[in-house]
């Protein structure tokens, strides 16, 4: 099966379903199949079946439309990002050079060829031949750090995504009768995934009319799933609490990222009391890892989750062999949703192995009942004065603290640190009451030195905490 094959299925079966609603204006399957076979139709004299095509879009419909015409032609899709420099795409394009890139702006990308979506669409409906090429071929390519300028180029086929939306459906209830919010940038996989598998299931997605939390928050009026990366669940809790909006009708928000910090659970579930909170983890690498519904979090705090639908997860030590439980050791996963490698690096999934299973890095245990716990990354863990310290764990207990909203944990000075300094969002707290509460949660240099009260933490793009952005005062705790 290709990616594609949902979306036309809907468009032959029930034309008239809507796809789309944004804004108060829908598009139907049957519009949405005309416009993916049109572009397909179109791209067939551009030669780019098995190349990469960029897509330059921002407006989700759009993009979409786009995706899944390069997809049905044969080729490979590559979003842009919006808000990249003319750096960050010339690095991307260096990772990953497209054959032909769509687009408002034909000049933007020097001698890349270049074609407009209009100009797709204009062309007649016509035939286009799938060539035989298979499920196992490539479809998609993303960034998964393009913000810093040396963007990894990561790879899908057709049949890891076609596997991972049948997991969705069943771990996340998104089915042909479903109203699904897709918030966020299509340009990111979180949101991307997720808008491929509610079209590929017969659901109708919800997209924001206009940038800004009050659009965002209209677009999941009405919605039964929403995919809300944690930085911008807070963002719509706090607009729905000042608006008194309750938003009956959503039944689970999926998020993902970082660690929910308990503060923000109990506002969600103020603000949409029939909401199911799920978090699962994953890696661009692995893809779904593990599953955390709010039915099983109360009983495994701090716990990331079981094993999500088709994956098998195991805790390793360095000689391969299984690590007891609460043991810590080497977080390995074996998926159907991972990776093909790192687009023009055959070799990419080499560097993720360990012992037939493959690993990111992350280091973890997993309890008796086989519930994975997260130390930190490998290479993220800090030294100070002989004692390994995990900056994620000091930050999950952070969250875990009543009133605390967000948190971050550095290692200071740089080089040769001495002690830990946390940043933290934190309302009505003070920084000297917080810290006597971590005294009886943390030992050692994994206690921060210093507590910084801010009002937010500088985020990057995909909502993530930018870390080399985060101030260090000397001593402005309060």
């Amino acid at each position: 099966m290709w990616v594609s094959d949902g979306p036309l299925h809907w468009a032959a079966a029930q034309p008239a379903r809507p796809a789309f609603a944004t804004g108060g204006q829908a598009v139907t399957y049957g519009e949405l199949g005309d416009q993916v076979r049109r572009v397909a139709a179109s791209l067939g004299s551009h030669g780019i079946a098995g190349k990469p095509v960029a897509i330059a879009l921002e407006r989700p419909a759009e993009l979409l439309a786009a995706f899944l015409g390069v997809v049905e032609a044969g080729g490979i899709a590559v979003p842009l990002a919006p808000g990249w420099s003319a750096r960050e795409r010339a690095a991307a394009f260096s990772a990953c050079p497209p054959a032909l890139v769509i687009g408002d702006d034909p000049d933007a990308d020097g001698g890349t060829p270049a074609v407009s979506l209009a100009e797709l669409l204009a062309a007649p409906q016509g035939t286009h031949g799938r060539d035989s090429r298979g499920s196992a071929d490539l479809f998609y390519v993303g960034f998964s750090s393009g913000s810093t300028g040396s963007p990894k180029a990561i790879a899908r086929a057709h049949h890891a995504w076609v596997a991972s939306f049948l997991a969705m459906g069943i771990e996340f209830g998104v089915g042909s009768e479903t109203v699904v919010a897709v918030p966020g940038s299509l340009f990111f996989s979180f949101s991307l995934i997720a808008a491929l598998q509610a079209l590929s299931t017969g659901a109708t997605l919800r997209f924001p009319a206009e940038p800004g939390v009050d659009a965002l928050l209209d677009s999941l009026d009405g919605a039964h799933v929403a995919y809300l990366l944690p930085s911008v669940l807070r963002g719509v809790v706090r607009r729905a609490r000042e608006r008194g909006r309750r938003l009956a009708e959503l039944q689970r928000i999926v998020c993902a990222g970082e660690p929910l910090p308990a503060a923000l659970r109990e506002e969600a579930r103020a603000a949409f009391p029939r909401a199911e909170l799920v978090e699962y983890y994953g890696a661009s690498e692995l893809g779904f890892v593990t599953v955390m519904p709010a039915t099983e979090a109360a009983a495994k705090p701090g716990s990331v989750g079981r094993a999500f639908f088709g994956s098998k997860i195991a805790v390793l030590r360095d000689d391969g062999t299984p690590a007891a439980p609460g043991e810590a050791g080497l977080v390995c996963a074996r998926t159907q949703y991972g990776f093909a490698g790192y687009y023009g690096d055959p070799a990419g999934t080499d560097r993720i192995a360990h012992h037939g299973w493959h690993t990111v890095g992350d280091l973890g245990w997993l309890d008796d009942d086989g519930y994975l716990y997260l130390a930190g990354r490998r290479d993220s863990m800090v030294v100070i004065r002989g004692e390994n310290v995990f900056v994620e764990h000091v930050e999950r207990v952070l969250l875990s603290l009543p009133g605390v909203h967000a948190a971050a944990a550095t290692a200071e000075p740089p080089g040769e640190p001495t002690h830990l300094v946390a940043f933290v969002v934190a309302p009505g707290c003070e920084a000297a009451a917080l810290r006597r509460v971590l005294r009886g949660q943390l030992s050692g240099h994994a206690l921060p030195r210093r507590v910084v009260l801010l009002d937010d933490l500088p985020r990057t793009p995909t909502g993530k905490i930018a870390r080399a952005a985060l101030a260090r005062p000397a001593d402005d705790a309060r």
